[in-house]
C-alpha cells in the first residue's frame, strides 16, 4: 500500500472539460496504484463516480460569484477537514481555498502539504475589476505568501509558473517541483479516418479547417483569432475557422464576426462534449492558441495528442510546449496582424502539417500522458513523507 492521500480540491465529473479533468484522473489513477485517498471537495455534482481506493467527503459551498465562491469553499472545507477522523501521510491541495482550509483546520503542519499551483489566484476576475483591484490584490498575496508557508512542496504545471513562484516568493524556490498536466492520450488520438470525421462534422475534405478551443472570456482573445483569420480571408486565404467553447464574449463574438462578413467562414461551435470536441480537434489541420497567456493549456495538449499541430503567443507556458514540435510554431507576439501573417504560411503546405502533427502526438504521448503526471506526484508525495 502506497502513501495515504488527502486531496482537497474542486472535484468536477469526468466528462469535464479543461484543467477541470486534473483532480479527476490524478485521484483516479493515484487509487488504482494503491494509495488510499480521501477527496475534500465541495458538492458541485448529486453524484461521483466509484473508484478503487477512493473516498468522498462532501460539504456545500455556494457559486454566485468568484468571491462568494472563495469564503463559503474557505468556511466549508475547514469545517470538513476538521471532522476527519483518520490521519494522512500527505495533503495535495488544489486551490488557494483548500490549502488555507488545511491550514485552518489544523491538518497541516502535522501532514505535510503539497500545493498544486495551477493559475494566479482568480486572475482573471481581478483584471476585470478596478476601485477594489489594489485591495483584493493584497488579499491575494498575502493568501499566496500564507500557501506557501504552510506548503512542504509546490508543483507548478509549467517551467513558466515555477518562475512566477520563485519571482514572488524567493524563500520559496527551493520548495518548487516541475510537473506538467496531463492529457489522456487514450481518447484524444489521431482519427482512423479524418475524412469521415470531416464529413460527420459538415466539413469538405479539401477545406483547410483552423480550430480554436477555449471558454469565450476575454484573456483568450478570440477576437484577435478572429481579426487575424478574417484578415487572412479578405487577402485570399481559402479557409474555415471554427472556435469550440462559450462563455460570456460570445455575442461581442457574434458582432465582430458579422462586421467582417465572414458569417460563412467562421463558426462559433458553443459547448462541445469530449467527444464532439476531440473531433473539431482531428479534423483541423491547425489549431490556434491566441491567449494572452496559458500556464499549460490542456487545449494544446488535447490536440497535440489528436495529432493535430498548435500555432500559439508567446506568453506563459505555450512557448514550451510548440517549440517541441517546431519553434516557428510560436509567434512573435499576440497581435492579430502576426496570426493573420501566419495562418496562410502553415495552411499552404498541409503535408508539412500534417507531419508535425504526427510528431506532436509522439510529444503528447511521451512526455505528457496523465500515467506521467502521477509518476512524477508519487515521487513528490514520497520525497515530503521521507522528509
Amino acid at each position: 500500500m502506497g502513501e495515504s492521500i488527502l486531496f482537497a480540491r474542486n472535484l468536477f465529473l469526468p466528462e469535464d472539460l479543461g484543467g477541470n479533468r486534473y483532480p479527476f484522473e490524478t485521484i483516479r489513477r493515484l487509487g488504482e496504484r494503491g494509495h488510499p485517498v480521501t477527496v475534500a471537495t465541495p458538492r458541485l455534482h448529486d453524484r461521483f463516480p466509484p473508484l478503487a481506493s477512493v473516498r468522498y467527503h462532501l460539504y456545500p459551498v455556494r457559486r454566485p460569484h468568484p468571491s462568494v465562491s472563495h469564503f463559503t469553499n474557505l468556511l466549508g472545507a475547514t469545517l470538513a477537514l476538521t471532522t476527519l477522523q483518520a490521519k494522512h501521510d500527505v495533503a495535495l491541495a488544489g486551490s488557494y481555498d483548500a490549502a488555507l482550509a488545511l491550514g485552518w483546520a489544523g491538518v497541516v503542519p502535522n501532514t505535510p502539504l503539497v500545493f498544486l499551483f495551477h493559475s494566479e489566484f482568480y486572475s482573471e476576475w481581478v483584471q476585470s475589476r478596478t476601485v477594489t483591484r489594489h485591495l483584493l490584490r493584497r488579499y491575494m498575496a498575502a493568501v499566496e505568501r500564507r500557501v506557501f508557508a504552510l506548503s512542504a512542496r509546490i508543483i507548478a504545471v509549467s517551467e513558466f509558473s515555477a518562475r512566477q513562484i520563485r519571482s514572488r516568493a524567493p524563500r520559496a524556490s527551493h520548495k518548487v517541483r516541475v510537473i506538467p498536466t496531463g492529457v489522456e492520450t487514450d481518447f484524444f488520438r489521431p482519427p482512423d479516418d479524418k475524412a469521415a470525421v470531416r464529413a460527420e462534422l459538415g466539413i469538405a475534405a479539401e477545406t483547410p479547417v483552423v480550430l480554436g478551443v477555449g471558454r469565450l472570456a476575454g484573456v483568450k482573445q478570440f477576437d484577435r483569432l478572429i481579426t487575424g483569420f478574417a484578415a487572412a480571408w479578405a487577402r485570399g486565404l481559402d479557409a474555415r475557422l471554427v472556435i469550440a467553447g462559450d462563455g460570456p464574449e460570445r455575442q461581442s463574438l457574434e458582432r465582430l464576426i458579422a462586421t467582417y462578413g465572414v458569417q460563412d467562414r467562421v463558426h462559433l461551435a458553443g459547448y462541445c462534449n469530449p467527444q464532439r470536441l476531440r473531433a473539431f480537434m482531428q479534423a483541423a489541420d491547425l489549431q490556434v492558441c491566441s491567449s494572452v497567456f496559458e500556464n499549460l493549456s490542456l487545449a494544446i495538449l488535447e490536440g497535440m495528442a489528436c495529432g493535430t499541430p498548435v500555432l500559439g503567443t508567446p506568453g506563459g507556458g505555450t512557448p514550451e510546449l510548440l517549440s517541441q514540435i517546431d519553434p516557428a510554431f510560436v509567434l512573435s507576439d499576440d497581435h492579430a496582424h502576426s496570426i493573420a501573417d501566419a495562418l496562410p504560411q502553415w495552411l499552404n503546405d498541409r503535408q508539412r502539417l500534417a507531419g508535425l502533427g504526427r510528431r506532436a502526438r509522439r510529444i503528447a504521448v511521451d512526455r505528457y500522458d496523465w500515467d506521467r503526471v502521477v509518476d512524477g506526484l508519487e515521487s513528490v508525495c514520497a520525497e515530503v513523507v521521507r522528509g
